[in-house]
């Protein structure tokens, strides 16, 4: 058994590998080092040597799947070029091979980001754990998600049969909801299914209660999932996982867990290949590899950076920011995948995909997003800057869960939260938008119930 660490005894281990990783930095921008396995082998021991750091000084469960899910999608490559010489080219109808000088430049970059959050978020947050029942949220969310789920299913259902008869273009450009009012109604079931449930968590159940409106909620995100949306189910079940931790006290790493997590690996990689019709493959370094992109990701913005300004591509750190108005001046024009809608949206996730290959785009295909890409069109002080309001962030909104909204928000912003690695960095402000009206709503129509 390994003792806990004390407080100066992490802080020094983290300012050591805080200084050299600064050190490196500089090395690396000036060319002075190249990129080589030493490198690589150095960044994965002390990442993991700072997540065990958190893990041994009880930091919050959030804290760990946030930093777990930047190793992996930062540094998931790395393992398999360091165990099976396996090169940092990531090749899916066309090729990303970054320079030698690129690949140092972006760990280097993304490194300091982690240390930064690290030192935030090491130590256990201070917050309020004492969750009292709110019965009218439970009782509104059970009605609500209860006259909702038979639509939703439908919703999803329809969806796969869709792609199945039109395919994905189809479906993520759109035009199969066009002119379809039943297809609008669906789809606001499905928000509506996510509100009940959202008030159900806010509501702080029984955990019986909570396992099985989670049961129902995951059986049915496996529908929507099935699209080839590998997120759509395996976020749920992250939140799942640390809902049960934070409210009920129930280990994230238990026996039970980790068979669910053996599991989660299979479901990933089988979706993953089946989006494309191509042949699942699920070895360990198979997974690391597919879901460490978002080092080529970063690596190829980086190296186009000029290119994407000259297309009229830009400030991406504020487009999930800006979709709400987008959305209601252009409604169905800036919705799905289409070339229309990637001028208006300009995102960097839809940016990225379609620079690497328009048809990989168009066919619903997507690379996914980097937040640090993202800061780094301003310069590196602007990642600094925000690796900063990002940790004081996740301090805040962990810090006061115990109040009802933040908790009714809380699946919406962790699940961003886990995988902002390569995701935006703000969340979609539409997403936020629609379920606070449907907050606001809720809490007035307590009020004139109780008059």
């Amino acid at each position: 058994m390994i003792s806990i660490p004390n407080k100066k005894v992490t802080l020094g281990i983290g300012t050591l590998i805080f200084l050299f990783d600064v050190i490196l930095y500089v090395f690396a921008t000036s060319e002075l080092i190249v990129f080589g396995k030493l490198y690589a082998s150095y960044l994965i021991i002390s990442s993991f040597i700072l997540l065990f750091l958190a893990y041994k000084n009880k930091a919050d469960s959030v804290v760990l799947l946030v930093l777990s899910f930047f190793i992996i999608f930062y540094y998931g490559r790395l393992f398999s070029y360091l165990f099976v010489d396996s090169h940092l080219v990531f090749w899916l109808g066309g090729m990303i091979k970054l320079e030698s000088n690129t690949i140092i430049t972006v760990l280097s970059i993304t490194k300091l980001s982690f240390n930064i959050l690290w030192a935030l978020l090491v130590f256990p947050i201070r917050s309020q754990k004492i969750y009292k029942n709110n019965s009218d949220f439970e009782k509104i969310g059970k009605i609500i998600f209860i006259s909702m789920f038979p639509f939703a299913l439908y919703n999803f259902v329809n969806e796969l049969i869709v792609i199945k008869q039109q395919g994905l273009l189809a479906f993520y450009t759109g035009s199969y909801r066009s002119g379809n009012l039943l297809s609008s109604i669906l789809t606001l079931s499905s928000d509506l299914l996510d509100i009940g449930y959202f008030l159900i968590v806010a509501s702080i159940p029984k955990k019986k209660t909570f396992k099985i409106f989670s049961y129902l909620f995951l059986f049915i995100m496996v529908f929507n999932s099935l699209k080839g949306i590998r997120g759509l189910f395996i976020l749920p079940m992250m939140y799942y996982l640390w809902y049960n931790s934070r409210v009920y006290n129930i280990k994230i790493l238990n026996k039970t867990n980790v068979l669910i997590f053996i599991g989660l690996f299979i479901f990933v990689q089988y979706l993953g290949a089946s989006r494309f019709d191509n042949e699942a493959n699920y070895g360990i370094f198979d997974f690391t590899d597919s879901q460490g992109v978002t080092l080529n990701v970063t690596g190829f913005y980086f190296e186009n950076a000029q290119s994407f300004k000259e297309d009229g591509y830009d400030f991406f750190v504020f487009a999930p920011v800006k979709f709400p108005y987008l959305y209601f001046k252009y409604r169905d024009d800036v919705v799905g995948q289409k070339p229309s809608s990637l001028k208006l949206r300009g995102d960097l996730n839809h940016s990225v995909t379609y620079k690497y290959n328009e048809n990989y785009y168009l066919a619903g295909a997507g690379l996914g997003s980097s937040y640090i890409a993202e800061l780094y069109e301003f310069g590196l002080l602007f990642v600094i800057i925000g690796s900063i309001f990002l940790g004081l962030f996740i301090r805040w909104f962990v810090g006061n869960l115990h109040k009802p909204i933040i908790m009714y928000f809380s699946y919406i912003v962790l699940t961003h939260l886990f995988i902002i690695a390569r995701n935006s960095y703000f969340p979609n402000f539409w997403i936020i938008l629609k379920y606070l009206i449907g907050y606001i709503f809720i809490i007035q129509f307590i009020k004139i119930i109780k008059r």
